[in-house]
Parts: structure tokens; C-alpha cells; sequence
């Protein structure tokens, strides 16, 4: 009874299915078992084909009926469930009225169905179009209250920007003559020489809109969504233009291509394509779009993205110079409690340098160190500090060392001032301690005094013979040396390597730069770079050999200024030329 009477079942309910597919032969797949009566037919089955074997029955044929008429369906669930036999008899009739409404059961079958698909369809489309979403900031004319008079210094770079500025706001004399507007702008330089800082300038003189993103929004884990965010971009700025485009950090996707079956590379790969052809392709665009980039690597750009027609001028932004560095100090002195006694000249003779970002962070730490010391203005005596803490670091609290320690640093550091004092090409001393400071026992630090933008030979000679000679003083003094000379000797191979590899500043490879297989990781013939680092152990040999003269003809100025250290704990770059009679360099800077 059971199997004939569930097989029953069964044939009904896909003859009904059979049906209802015919009659809707153009959406032959509509009909699916996730329709939500059927999760609820399918409940019932399990539950009751086992007890109630004729109830199964009524149930196919009553939730088939819900779809027609759902309001009533608890009502009529209650009385299955207490009268199961009872309404055997109305369900043999009850399917037959569902085969009699089959059309019409597959029409609102096929109804909600489509209800449902295009619900998915446009929930498919919001998120797609959300997950394409790039994170841009579009500004107004007039909403960024920034601009070139509140920078200081970068003239050059104010200059070539005000080209552009004047060209957006009134073309007509660059039409008259037939001048072209530069299609992109390509700012480089160190970090905290304010690209950023001339780009929102540059939105705050601007009349048009002014579009900011990072290029590390275009990067995803997903293949084509970068070139997909360019496009968005640039379809945006197509409607408000003329505009600006500034992208951030563009060495993110503006890298040099390479062949390599990576798939991040070839992502990679595809982004730039697509924002090369946006910024010089075939579609020209017909109202002015200005695309300006910001990178502290231009040398790792590839060489498509930087040629003219797409970043049509490159300019380097510097670190600040003597005058411009007394323009920013004064910004920021200007937002803070002086006393009388504070010599901005001075300031910036002292940073060297410096960028405009270290210049801020001086004069703030200045002042964090006056609010603790629990003065009401800042001083000459704060900025000093600050500057050491700068250059220096920080002095470790609570580091105990022992005697021994302590007299074998001051030993090595002594070694490393009578370097810098005894060489004519070394830089001028500033100041040594044996205090510890960061991961530093002892610091002996030197500075140029002076701006300067180029280094000779007989310098870096120098600089090498200094970094070993905190080492050599060890082993000539104390018979023995310790592991703080690591630091050293990693700079002295450095600055030696450059001579040999980037300069060519020796006999066999005078003249040959081999900077290229370098960056590239190109592996040299074996007999090639046997020649190149024996030159360079040559030169650090040399260097050796220099040091160890130095040290031996002044042990005894060398013993005194050790126990100085001992003593003082830090003794500045004056007091160790007077100790050893030299002539101390002349530190006024000429401004004129």
C-alpha cells in the first residue's frame, strides 16, 4: 500500500512539473525545486511517508493548492495534522483541480521566478558596481583653502604648476599662439619635500574640480579590476572637465613592465595599459584633462608612462635650501611661543638636509619638550635638543652599563671623532657621546656645515676611513673588539661598493657604471664580479691601513678624549678640536 500509494504521489507531482514546463516552453527552466513551497512539500514528505503514508497525498496536494491560495494554508496544515485519513478523500480531488489549473499554477510559478532572477540580477549589479567603486575625492573650485603662498621655498616647481593654472583658467592666449596644455605632471623626490602638499596647492588655485586617488586604490586581488577603476576614473573626470587628476604614489602602478606569467604582474600589466591609452590613446579627449603624479621612485616608471605626451614635464622636488628652509622654519615658529633669544638663521645652518617635513617635526618636538620641561615658550636650548634626538635618537632610560663597557665604547667612539678631526675630506664633527640611544652604545656624529650638493672621491676615502676606525682604535688600545662595530663596517663596505660599482672610481673599471645589473639582478660573468669585489676589498683594505695610522700617531689625544667621555658622557665637535689643537671649522654660514 505504501509503495504503490507514494508512487502515486510521485507521478502526479511530475506530471504537474511536465506540464507546467510545456506551457511556459520559452523559460523551459523556470520551474525549480527552490520555489519556497516545495522546501516546505519536501519537509512533509520526509516526515509523514513513513506514519501517514495517505497523508503525503494531501499534502502535495494542498501546498500546491497555497500557491493559488495561500491564506488559507495554516487552517488547512492544522487539520491534516489531526485528521489525516479524514481529508483523504478531498485530496484526490484537490489534485485534480491542480492538473485542471496547471497553466496557471506555472504561471505563478514562473512569475515569482522572474520576480526573484531580476531581484538577484540587480542585487548582482549593485555589488559589482560597488566592488568597481574607486575611492576618489572630488573637490570644488574654492573647497581647498590651501595655496602657493602658504608654501614655502619650491619656486621652480610653483612655476611650471602656475602654467597649467593659467591655461584652465583662460586659454585664449595659449590658443592665439598655438601652445599646447601639458597632458601630465610628473612630481618626484624624497619623501616629506611636499608633493602632496604642492598638489593641494595646486587644488586650492585651481577653478576647476581637482580629483585626488591613491594608485594603490587601482590594485586588487582580482584581475582587470584595476584597468576596470581607470576607466571609471577617467569617464568621471570626462564629465566634469576641464579638471585635474592627481594620483598618489603612481609608482603603484605605474612600475616598468616585465615578462613573467605572475598573475599580479600581468594585472599589474594591464592597469597601466589601460592608463596609458586613457591618458595619450587613440579617443582624444576634447575638454582639458590634467594628470598629475606624485613618486618618491620615478626611476623604477616605465619609460611608456614618463615620455612626453603623457607626463609631459617631470619636476624634482628638492630638499629645501638654506633660504628656503629659513621661509619654513619661520611658518612654524610663527605657530608656536618663542622667547627672544631664538636665531632662525642659525636653526637652519644646523639642518643640512633637512625636508620640510623634518623642519615641522623639529620645531614640534621642540615644543613637546618645552610643555615637559614646564616652560611657557620655546627656547634655542629645546630646538638643540630636539635636533639631537632627530639625528641621534632617543637616550635609553634605565641602561646600566659597566665600567668596562662604558671605556671600551668611549674608546670606540674616540676612534671615530680623531678620524673626522685628522682628515682635511672628512666631515666636521659634531658631537660624540657614549650615551646609549636607541640600539647605539655611542654615536659620533658629523654634518656638513655648509650646503652641498656633491661628493669627490677623496670624501667618501674619507667617510670609509672614519666608519674603521672605531674598530682599529679597539684593537690598537684594547687588544680586543666587540660586535658594536657592525653598523660601521655594512657603511664602509656600502660607500665602497658604490665607488666601485656606480662611480668608478678605480684603476681597472675606471669609467664603468654597473648600475644596471644591479637593479635588474642581472647575474655578472663570475670573472667580472671576482674583479669588482676584490676592487672593493682593495679600497677597504686602504682604508684600513689610513685608520690605522691615524689611530697609532694620535693614541694619546685619543686615551684623553676617552676619559672626557667617561667624565661628561657627551663632549661636543668644539671641545675635541680644541683637545687636539686643530683649528675648529669656521660654522657661521654666509646667507649673503
Amino acid at each position: 500500500m505504501k509503495k504503490s500509494f507514494l508512487f502515486f504521489l510521485l507521478f502526479s507531482l511530475s506530471l504537474l512539473h511536465h506540464q507546467a514546463n510545456i506551457s511556459q516552453t520559452n523559460k523551459p527552466t523556470k520551474i525549480n525545486i527552490e520555489v519556497d513551497h516545495f522546501s516546505i512539500l519536501k519537509h512533509y514528505v520526509e516526515s509523514l511517508v513513513v506514519n501517514h503514508p495517505i497523508a503525503c497525498s494531501s499534502v502535495i496536494s494542498l501546498a500546491l493548492w497555497t500557491q493559488l491560495y495561500p491564506q488559507g494554508f495554516q487552517e488547512i496544515k492544522q487539520s491534516i495534522l489531526k485528521h489525516p485519513h479524514i481529508v483523504f478523500s478531498s485530496c484526490i480531488g484537490l489534485l485534480g483541480i491542480c492538473y485542471a489549473n496547471k497553466e496557471k499554477i506555472a504561471h505563478y510559478f514562473n512569475q515569482h521566478c522572474d520576480q526573484e532572477d531580476q531581484q538577484n540580477i540587480d542585487n548582482d549589479d549593485n555589488d559589482y558596481a560597488t566592488f568597481l567603486k574607486l575611492n576618489i575625492k572630488v573637490y570644488q573650485a574654492g573647497e581647498i583653502q590651501t595655496t602657493f603662498d602658504d608654501i614655502a621655498g619650491l619656486q621652480t616647481a610653483k612655476e611650471d604648476l602656475t602654467d597649467i593654472l593659467l591655461f584652465l583658467k583662460d586659454s585664449t592666449k595659449f590658443n592665439e599662439i598655438g601652445a599646447e596644455i601639458p597632458k601630465g605632471i610628473l612630481l618626484s623626490g624624497n619623501p616629506g619635500n611636499g608633493k602632496t602638499l604642492l598638489a593641494r596647492a595646486m587644488a586650492g588655485e585651481c577653478e576647476c574640480p581637482f580629483l585626488y586617488v591613491s594608485a594603490s586604490s587601482f590594485t586588487e586581488s582580482f584581475v582587470g579590476v584595476g584597468a576596470a577603476r581607470i576607466r571609471f576614473l577617467f569617464a568621471l573626470a570626462k564629465e566634469l572637465a576641464p579638471c585635474i587628476i592627481f594620483i598618489d604614489e603612481i609608482d603603484a602602478i605605474g612600475r616598468k613592465r616585465y615578462m613573467s606569467n605572475s598573475g599580479s604582474d600581468s594585472d599589474m600589466a594591464q592597469t597601466l595599459n589601460q592608463l596609458l591609452s586613457e591618458m595619450d590613446g587613440f579617443e582624444q579627449h576634447e575638454d582639458p584633462i590634467v594628470v598629475i603624479g606624485a613618486t618618491n621612485r620615478a626611476n623604477i616608471l616605465d619609460n611608456a608612462l614618463t615620455r612626453p605626451g603623457r607626463f609631459d614635464r617631470s619636476i624634482e622636488i628638492h630638499s629645501p635650501y638654506i633660504q628656503d628652509r629659513i621661509e619654513i622654519l619661520n611658518i612654524y615658529l610663527n605657530k608656536i611661543k618663542t622667547t627672544q633669544d631664538i636665531n632662525v638663521e642659525k636653526i637652519a645652518c644646523g639642518t643640512v638636509g633637512f625636508s620640510g617635513a623634518e623642519l615641522k617635526n623639529l620645531i614640534n618636538e621642540a615644543a613637546l619638550l618645552a610643555v615637559r620641561a614646564g616652560k611657557t615658550k620655546v627656547d634655542m636650548s629645546d630646538i638643540e635638543q630636539a635636533r639631537d634626538f632627530m639625528l641621534l635618537g632617543r637616550e635609553t632610560k634605565g641602561m646600566i652599563l659597566s665600567e668596562n663597557e662604558l671605556w671600551q665604547t668611549a674608546i670606540h667612539e674616540s676612534g671615530h671623532a680623531l678620524a673626522h678631526v685628522y682628515q682635511k675630506n672628512s666631515k666636521p664633527l659634531y658631537k660624540v657621546t657614549i650615551t646609549p640611544r636607541g640600539k647605539a652604545l655611542g654615536i659620533t656624529h658629523s654634518m656638513n656645515i655648509t650646503e652641498k650638493y656633491s661628493t669627490t672621491e677623496e670624501e667618501i676615502r674619507a667617510e670609509i676611513v672614519a666608519a674603521l676606525s672605531g674598530s682599529v682604535a679597539e684593537e690598537l688600545i684594547l687588544k680586543t673588539r666587540g660586535v658594536g662595530a657592525q653598523s660601521d663596517l655594512i657603511h664602509a663596505r656600502k660607500l665602497a661598493t658604490g665607488m666601485v660599482f656606480k662611480y668608478g672610481m678605480t684603476e681597472e673599471f675606471k669609467d664603468i657604471n654597473f648600475d644596471e645589473f644591479v637593479e635588474n639582478q642581472v647575474h655578472l660573468p663570475e670573472s667580472i664580479a671576482t674583479k669588482l669585489h676584490h676592487e672593493v676589498n682593495q679600497i677597504i683594505n686602504q682604508s684600513r691601513t689610513q685608520a690605522i695610522k691615524i689611530i697609532t700617531e694620535h693614541q694619546a689625544e685619543l686615551i684623553s678624549l676617552a676619559q672626557m667621555l667617561m667624565n661628561e658622557q657627551t663632549v661636543s665637535g668644539e671641545e675635541v678640536y680644541k683637545l687636539c689643537k686643530v683649528d675648529v671649522p669656521n660654522l657661521q654660514f654666509n646667507l649673503n
